[in-house]
């Protein structure tokens, strides 16, 4: 009666359907659930609305791969990720390497992998938005004086290490700031107690599934 598209990266499907024909639209999602994938009816829109949301879909995949709630996951990040885990990969394995029907399927699961760690990337820091955390310059100027120390690194060097690695700066800093923030806000809410290394590690999967359950994210780019 319809068209399915299924989005495995964010664990949803969209089923089109003539509701002159399906009048109960919830049977839909139990007829899933019978055959073996638990399914709940999340939304339902109107063909006028589907269009309207459409069309806003394509104006923001000029600039975005995805969005999180109200956070876009920027087509810039996802280009500064790309294009350093590919060059990695040439120096290993050389300039043709993802020339090949082979490489060109590594190029696939990498363009996958990077999206879906960047749209968790965005779960976690809407987390933030929502708890209202933040951190100071001062907390993350010396958070990179302690990282640039462990790696016996100066800032310029650093700056040239990145730079030699089409790796922008401006971008790693945000990210390195995001990530502190992450840190602390995981410190002071979610590992609370005194807790071992797998207590952690499991209290902050636990963590990270229900804020993705909660999230609305919505994939503009149907090949990753």
């Amino acid at each position: 009666t319809g068209d399915v598209d299924v989005n495995l990266a964010a664990n949803t499907a969209a089923v089109m359907v003539d509701q002159t024909v399906v009048t109960d639209i919830a049977v839909i999602a139990k007829a899933i659930t019978e055959s073996g994938y638990p399914a709940r009816l999340k939304t339902v829109v109107s063909s006028r609305e589907l269009q309207r949301r459409m069309r806003r879909q394509a104006m923001q995949s000029q600039s975005a791969i995805a969005t999180v709630g109200q956070r876009e996951v920027q087509r810039t990040d996802f280009e500064i990720e790309l294009g350093h885990a590919r060059a990695r990969y040439e120096q290993i394995y050389g300039p043709d390497t993802f020339n090949t029907p082979r490489g060109r399927q590594l190029d696939d699961r990498l363009q996958a992998q990077i999206a879906r760690r960047l749209v968790d990337d965005t779960i976690k820091f809407q987390e933030l938005d929502r708890a209202g955390f933040t951190v100071n310059d001062a907390t993350v100027a010396k958070a990179l004086d302690t990282y640039l120390e462990e790696r016996k690194l100066k800032r310029g060097q650093l700056r040239r290490d990145l730079d030699a690695n089409d790796y922008p700066y401006d971008y790693f800093y945000r990210k390195f700031s995001q990530r502190v923030a992450l840190q602390k806000y995981l410190e002071k809410t979610i590992f609370v107690e005194s807790l071992d290394a797998d207590s952690q590690q499991q209290r902050y999967a636990d963590w990270l599934a229900n804020a993705r359950a909660l999230a609305d994210v919505v994939y503009y780019d149907k090949r990753i």
